[in-house]
């Protein structure tokens, strides 16, 4: 979403090597939040991790900088492009989920509230980054109808904007 927020704000082209779809509460701490990316350009994880890091530091990182700076109101500090690396410690384990029907274990990899996870469905490369714990088997479906995503992430970049002009007129 800070890509896609950057772009809203400068008019520059946002890529469409991925697509984020955001499901829960982005604004409300407290409630369950997760982010479920499906990468058409091949790669997944943002990569290199540091040596003795996990796949998925750097996006569990980010989703711990965007929830301290919601929490703090430092809505700018999002725009940054500077990516943050969790630092640790992680939990490594694994869940099943359901991808299409079709059940299957994954490793995880969790820091402090967040766990995050990729699989492989239908040939496509997919991270999930939750917020807080996942229910037991998780289900994952291909979407065909994307408006009701994009009607959601208008509302939610109305929101964005709108906190952020707020916290700027402040």
């Amino acid at each position: 979403m800070i890509m896609e927020a950057r772009a809203a704000l400068t008019g520059s082209r946002v890529p469409l090597d991925k697509l984020s779809l955001l499901y829960g509460n982005y604004f409300d701490l407290s409630a369950p939040f997760v982010e479920v990316t499906t990468h058409w350009d091949g790669t997944g994880w943002l990569t290199p991790v540091p040596p003795g890091y996990p796949e998925g530091a750097w996006e569990l990182g980010q989703a711990e900088r965007r929830d301290a700076a919601l929490a703090g109101g430092f809505l700018t500090a999002m725009l940054s492009p500077e990516r943050h690396l969790a630092d640790g410690p992680f939990t490594r384990g694994t869940m099943e989920i359901v991808a299409g029907g079709d059940a299957s274990q994954v490793a995880t990899v969790s820091y402090r509230e967040y766990t995050a996870f990729s699989f492989t469905a239908e040939g496509l490369l997919v991270t999930v980054v939750s917020r807080h714990p996942l229910p037991p088997s998780p289900g994952f479906d291909l979407i065909t109808d994307l408006e009701p995503f994009f009607e959601g992430y208008a509302r939610e970049s109305q929101e964005w904007l709108r906190r952020l002009y707020r916290q700027r007129a402040a």
